[in-house]
This record gives structure tokens, sequence and C-alpha cells, in this order.
């Protein structure tokens, strides 16, 4: 028999263990993707084809930094040829092709971004491009918000798109974010041309962006490592239904806004976030050191 109390500590516990999970303090995420755990019952959450071999594993994020991941790998590269949703809708990142995978493992190393060396995957900036699902045909870009760490490699170059939900290149319902030209650019758009666009001076650190609309905000409005950006009206604009075109790191693998740089993790919520941005924000930020 447990002593008098032990139980409800334990309960305390638990509580506490799970709500240090950034997806189960903060539910409702539509998908989410990161190289750490997001989630309590989460496992695997990403699957590598080794390079010399072509060999597939499923890795855990412990297993991404306990050494089992390289052991693995041995001397060769690893790159990421899924990347598991951890909200639990199953909305899976699955690469098309071999060579459109972004590198995770550079000669038996793991790649790594920011002040706090996590885990990371780097895309080539010439065709690697995860695409992410069906989600976005549930979407509505009027209501929405997202969260994402990368550090770009070069931010000079004419577009090079890190999140794009919806939308396509002819101009449907978007939702983005990209380098430009030496910005940072985040666009809210309906058919044809941007409703809110916005630009800041781009930089090559780690960064954290986060893009919430809705009634709330009154509004779409960017934040970068929480600091606003500016404000836009939201308009009336049907949900967002190209879902061939959510993805991270280009567009299609055709080598369009081909994004050069490391990403670690990337959340979604079909909802207004704002209530609860600054604590969703202070878990990324404090796990990644931005």
């Amino acid at each position: 028999m447990a002593p008098l109390g032990l139980g409800s500590s334990l309960s305390r516990a638990s509580v506490i263990l799970s709500t240090s999970l950034i997806l189960d303090k903060y539910t409702g995420a539509v998908a989410a993707y990161s190289l750490r755990s997001l989630k309590s019952g989460v496992t695997s959450v990403v699957k590598v084809r080794r390079a010399n071999d072509d060999a597939h594993a499923d890795f855990t994020a412990s297993e991404i930094t306990d050494g089992t991941l390289t052991t693995w790998t041995g001397s060769n590269d690893g790159f990421v040829n899924t990347l598991y949703d951890q909200s639990g809708n199953g909305n899976h990142g699955v690469v098309a092709s071999d060579a459109l995978e972004p590198k995770l493992v550079n000669s038996g190393s793991v790649l790594t971004s920011g002040n706090s060396s996590k885990p990371a995957f780097h895309f080539d900036g010439s065709n690697d491009f995860i695409p992410l699902g069906t989600f976005s045909d549930a979407l509505n870009i009027n209501n929405l918000s997202s969260f994402a760490v990368f550090e770009p490699d070069d931010v000079s170059s004419d577009e090079s798109q890190i999140l794009m939900l919806g939308g396509s290149a002819g101009g449907n319902k978007r939702w983005f974010f990209k380098t430009k030209s030496g910005n940072l650019e985040f666009s809210y758009a309906g058919t044809g041309n941007p409703i809110t666009d916005f630009n800041t001076t781009a930089n090559n650190d780690q960064n954290l962006v986060s893009m919430i609309a809705g009634s709330t905000l009154g509004g779409f409005r960017p934040f970068l490592n929480g600091t606003a950006l500016g404000s836009g009206s939201v308009s009336v604009v049907s949900n967002s239904n190209d879902s061939t075109d959510a993805s991270l790191g280009g567009q299609g693998g055709s080598g369009v806004w081909a994004f050069d740089g490391l990403m670690s993790e990337i959340i979604v919520y079909g909802s207004d976030q704002s209530a609860n941005r600054t604590g969703i924000e202070g878990n990324i930020t404090n796990y990644y050191g931005i």
C-alpha cells in the first residue's frame, strides 16, 4: 500500500510532466512537426534514409540525440524521408523522392541549429521540399495560427519559401512566409493578390516566426521572435483549398522558391491562438535558446 499522499503527489508529477510538452498544454493543433517530442504518447518523429544503401528507419526524438541515429547511419549522410505529424491527425510530411529530401545527418553527425545546438534538417536551396499532406483542405486562413523555427543560410536570393499553407503559384488562397532579397516577407492572401503583405529585414540567425489571424486580433499579424511586425485586416476569404501546395522549403520540388537553410519545428493550429501565443512562444524559445 502506498504511503498516505504518495498517490496524489504522483498524480501532480504526471500532470507537470504532461504539460511540459507543448501540445499537451496548448491543445488543438492540426499539424505539428519537430525533431523534439511535442506531445505525450508520440513515438517516432522522423523516418530517415541512409545514403549509402537507401535503408529507411524511424527514430524517436531521444534517439536523434543519444547516438542511436548516428550509430545507424555510421559515417554516412542521413536524409528526412518522412516528418511525422505529432498532432495526432496523421498529416505526415512524406518526401516524394530521394533527390528532394532535406539532410539531417552529415557524414555521421546530426545537423544542429541555434545557440542551443538542437537538431535541425537542412534544405539545400535547390529542390528540397516536404509536402504536408492534405490538411490545408480543413484550414481557413481567416482563423489560423502557425509557429515555425528556422535558420536561413542565404537571405539574398530572389525568393526562398519556408512555409506555405494552401495556395499555388497561380495565386489561390495562401498563407506563407519566405526570405526575399534580404527581407523576410509574410503574406496573407486571397485569390490573385496579397490582402496583407509585410516585410522586415531578414537575418541568418535562428528565428521563431508566429503568424496569427482571427477575431481576437481583429485581423492578421506576424511576429518575429515575439515582436509584432504590424497588423492587417482579415477579409472574407474562402478556405484554403489547394492542398497540393501546403509545403515546407519550396513549391513542388521544382526549385521554385527553394529554401536554403535549417528548420527545426513547425506547429499549425486551425484557430486564433492569440490568447496562447506568448505561452507557446515561451516554450519554443526556451527550448531552442532563441
